[in-house]
Order: C-alpha cells, then sequence, then structure tokens
C-alpha cells in the first residue's frame, strides 16, 4: 500500500476505533507492533509504554522514524528478537497477507512474554487453526487476545506452521 493512503487510512474513525481497542487490551510495558504499518497504535498507548515498530517496508519504518519511533525493518515470519523480548506483541490485520499465517503468528508467540494481540479484518480471513482465543467482534473486524500460559511451549507452536 501507498504510504499517503495508508497514513489516511488509519486517522478513520472505525481505525482509530480498533487502535483504541487494542491499546486498552494491551498488558505489560515493553510492546513490540509488527506490521506496524505508520505506527498508528503509538498514539494510543501511555507514554509508560515502551514502544518498538516493524514493518517490512521501508518507506513506512522511515516514515516512523521521522516520528522520533524506534522501528526497525524486518519480516514478521522471522523477527530479529530473542524469545521474550517484549510483554506483548501486537500484529493488527497483517497476519491475513501472510501466505502461511501460522509462521508469523508462530514468531509473534515466541517473541511475547505473556500476550499477542492480533487483529484480522474478518473472519474470512482467518484460517482454522486448533486453539482457544478470546474474541472481540466489531462489525467490521476481530481481535484475538492470546495470553501465554505455562504449557504454552515450541511443541504447541508448531500446529500454527501446519
Amino acid at each position: 500500500m501507498e504510504l499517503n493512503k495508508l497514513i489516511e487510512e488509519m486517522k478513520s474513525v472505525a481505525q482509530q476505533d480498533r487502535l483504541k481497542t487494542v491499546a486498552e487490551m494491551i498488558e505489560g510495558k515493553t510492546v513490540l507492533d509488527a506490521g506496524a504499518g505508520v505506527a498508528s497504535l503509538k498514539s494510543h498507548l501511555p507514554n509508560s509504554k515502551k514502544y518498538m515498530a516493524v514493518d517490512a517496508e521501508r518507506e513506512f519504518v522511515e516514515y516512523i522514524r521521522q516520528l522520533q519511533v524506534d522501528a526497525i525493518v524486518a519480516n514478521i515470519n522471522k523477527l530479529p528478537f530473542e524469545d521474550k523480548s517484549f510483554d506483548t506483541v501486537v500484529a493488527a490485520e497483517i497476519i491475513e497477507h501472510l501466505e502461511n499465517p501460522g509462521i508469523g503468528l508462530a514468531e509473534c508467540m515466541r517473541i511475547a512474554k505473556d500476550q499477542v494481540i492480533l487483529t484480522i479484518p474478518n473472519s474470512h480471513s482467518w484460517r482454522e487453526h486448533a486453539w482457544t482465543f478470546e474474541w472481540k467482534f466489531s462489525s467490521s473486524w476481530i481481535v484475538l487476545n492470546i495470553k501465554r500460559n505455562l504449557s504454552f511451549e515450541k511443541e504447541h507452536q508448531e500446529k500454527f506452521k501446519q
């Protein structure tokens, strides 16, 4: 998507409502926004949260850096962070664009200490997986709030890759 078009789209009431809902769900002090676009989520977070943006589009990352926000160019399928590096990882409307969304989700789960929050534009965008999630429905998008528990480890992450 073109940068200026994305900036305008993120100003819509629907997008702002989605971002507010996601921000209210975030627990912990460190947040990675994977597939950040233009880092619109940042403006909905309190300053006490440490925020990092990641996007595969260099143009988007350069724009984010102009806003004085930490950002790097990286692919969600191979994130350059240690395991459990962030309290919360957000992947907003990115997973459905991946050829194999399980790989991107497994990466998010790998680097999340406590929580992964996904948004998808509609129920048709998500492929069935053998997981239970907390769902929040809107007329135009879905939020999945996945919280790590002690039994969630690498053996379970492999299921997402199938």
